[in-house]
């Protein structure tokens, strides 16, 4: 297969305090069917595109399928640091 998922995880250094948190960035978006997926290409310059969500858990991971071939993917492979939004 030549698409592969993208997994963007909702991170914080205070896990016991996120439940409520995650659960508000859950309701908030499963309103949407796309989102705008951030990375970082050469020299650190950023990169946005609209991404369609392919599927988002209550945990708030959000999937995206992309072509394992796109730039997008070099990039999170070079530093996966992103942003969704």
């Amino acid at each position: 297969s030549t698409t592969a998922p993208i997994r963007a995880i909702a991170r914080s250094s205070l896990d016991g305090a996120m439940t409520e948190e995650r659960d508000h960035l859950y309701k908030l978006l499963s309103r949407f069917d796309n989102a705008m997926l951030i990375t970082r290409g050469a020299g650190g310059r950023l990169n946005a595109r609209p991404m369609a969500i392919a599927h988002l858990s209550p945990g708030s991971d959000a999937f995206f399928v992309t072509s394992l071939r796109s730039h997008k993917v070099a990039e999170i492979e070079a530093d996966p640091r992103v942003l969704v939004t």
